[in-house]
């Protein structure tokens, strides 16, 4: 197991070993009333006094064998909950670093794959394999133990057999469905990525008829998955009979040296039956560790891409000794440039000047890098050449959290949630009370629409917003931002998918709510009187509406 995931179990430790400790005095109980069973069966005087205390023992220890099984997995799966928390918690503090991904193979469906399937495979290293492993080990000791005092000739076959169906089998299995554990997460992956492809694309699917081609994906997938899970069940099932034949042969083995120890007269008949019957009762400890080797190897694979995620390099890596923030929010951009590796350079010797509550409108042809400029204002991107600075700081010295928590972005993806419509306000600002929420949806103009809603605040919102029109979707993502102590908001084409009148309530309603905030608009739109400066980008030149732009095409017009 990779050592970031091994540090995860650390703080957890004592609860596993409770749960541990439970699941082997089940066990052994179990092993013990399987021994007491075969005792009483042929016990010479069941009336005697030895025999009734052997039945109360019977049961007590019964009763205390569903009392430990019960607490073991009550308290083991409470603490496999917890633990599972803390992975996701620590993935989730892993990958935001890493965003955006700047991997063309990186998929939706498989990071979805990671976050969930591969999390919860990681409790088969305690509940399904960890714990049974060492519960057989205190089993076997025991029954070595006992076949040791009872019968001395039967404990090298015995120990030899056992040893091989707890260790070397299980080993063995492992290491042969490894290949196929890591092939299973991987394909899980692909095939959740399909599915993800299939459900999100069905209108374009269905208008371009290929939905025939996209479920025969969606389908091969499946089957691919099927193949690798069909596999290491084979092989998990094909360990299981091996066990069990082992454990069949640690039987007879015990029989054939206790018949010749009775036949001999150094053995009661109540002692071998009892003894034979325990042997048997290890069954529900060697099957336990049979069965738990697919699974283990699957476990294997997800912790490994996990550990992938926890190794990989922040796309935009934080300030080392950051600075303080400044009071002054001028942002200034001096021959910024942008270049990605073997493409032609968004632009080139970009310089900016943007003074605190200034309004800006910046506009230019798809492509031209309107996005790209506001991503450098926020710092998820960094520039190839030239600087960006807030108060004449570069944003490289200092902390990400300070330019996020001062740069609001309003992204053309901007997400609402399946949740209600103060959850989804409260992302914008954790901890903000009911008077603020109506402020921000006032000043977005949603104040009379919410307090149309059955719940007011509460009323849940369907995911990106299926209850709400597209304009009232925008307008709440508008109030989320507002609801925000962010002293700059950057907005990416805030109205895409509106109808004109919808533009204008919101362009006019960004006048009213700046309140004095720097606001910078990359959109297609027409927009009157709301802004300072109406700025063109085209072909990396980045001027004043009026004044010549040699790059931007005939063929657009400034509106």
């Amino acid at each position: 197991m990779p050592g970031q995931i091994k540090a995860l179990f650390a703080p957890h430790w004592r609860g596993l070993l409770t749960s541990l400790g439970l699941s082997i005095i089940a066990l052994l109980a179990g092993v013990f009333l399987s021994a007491a069973s075969g005792w009483l069966v042929m016990a010479d005087s069941p009336g005697s006094q030895l025999a009734g205390t052997v039945a109360i023992a019977v049961a007590v220890i019964g009763c205390s064998r569903v009392a430990a099984r019960y607490g073991e997995k009550l308290l083991g799966h409470s603490v496999t909950l917890r633990l599972l928390g803390d992975i996701r918690a620590w993935l989730f503090s892993r990958l935001f670093p890493l965003l955006p991904i700047d991997d063309p193979g990186a998929r939706r469906g498989d990071t979805v794959a990671r976050l969930t399937s591969d999390v919860d495979s990681i409790d088969t290293m305690v509940l399904v394999a960890g714990g049974p492993l060492v519960g057989a080990i205190a089993v076997g000791l025991a029954l070595a133990t006992l076949v040791h005092a009872i019968v001395p000739g039967a404990v090298a076959a015995f120990a030899a057999t056992y040893a091989m169906a707890v260790f070397g089998v299980p080993a063995i299995a492992v290491a042969m469905a490894r290949r196929w554990g890591a092939v299973l997460t991987m394909r899980r992956g692909e095939y959740r990525a399909a599915l993800t492809d299939m459900i999100e694309g069905r209108d374009e699917w269905i208008s371009m008829g290929v939905t025939g081609t996209v479920q025969q994906a969606v389908d091969d997938a499946a089957r691919d998955l099927a193949e690798a899970g069909g596999r290491l069940s084979l092989l998990s099932a094909n360990a299981g009979a091996i066990v069990q034949a082992l454990v069949a042969f640690a039987f007879m083995a015990v029989l054939w040296y206790g018949l010749q120890a009775w036949d001999e007269g150094t053995i009661q008949a109540p002692a071998l039956l009892g003894l034979v019957m325990a042997v048997l009762g290890s069954v529900e400890a060697t099957s336990a560790v049979a069965r738990s080797t697919g699974r283990l190897a699957a476990a294997f694979g997800a912790a490994r891409r996990l550990a992938a995620i926890g190794a990989g390099t922040p796309a935009i890596p934080d300030a080392v000794a950051p600075r303080a923030l400044p009071d002054d929010m001028t942002i200034a951009m001096e021959g910024v440039g942008l270049a990605r590796a073997g493409a032609t350079p968004v632009f080139d010797k970009v310089d900016l000047v943007i003074t605190p509550g200034e309004r800006i409108v910046l506009t230019g042809p798809s492509g031209s890098g309107k996005s790209t400029l506001l991503a450098l204002m926020i710092r998820t991107l960094d520039p190839t050449a030239g600087s960006v600075s807030l108060g004449g700081v570069p944003l490289q010295r200092l902390a990400l959290g300070d330019v996020h928590s001062t740069v609001s972005l309003l992204s053309q993806d901007t997400a609402l949630f399946h949740e209600s419509v103060r959850d989804n306000l409260l992302v914008g600002r954790p901890g903000a009370d009911d008077a603020d929420l109506w402020a921000a949806l006032e000043a977005a103009q949603l104040g009379e629409m919410v307090r149309s809603m059955p719940a007011g605040l509460d009323t849940v919102i369907g995911e990106s917003g299926s209850t709400v029109s597209a304009g009232e979707a925008r307008r709440l993502c508008l109030a989320r931002v507002l609801l925000s102590k962010a002293r700059i908001l950057l907005m990416d084409e805030p109205t895409a998918g509106l109808d004109r009148a919808s533009e204008e309530a919101f362009f006019a309603a960004l006048e009213t709510v700046a309140d004095g905030r720097t606001v910078v608009v990359a959109t297609h739109a027409r927009v009157a009187g709301a802004f300072h400066r109406h700025l063109v980008l085209a072909g990396g030149c980045l001027e004043a509406v009026g004044r010549d732009c040699p790059h931007l095409p005939a063929s657009y017009t400034v509106v």
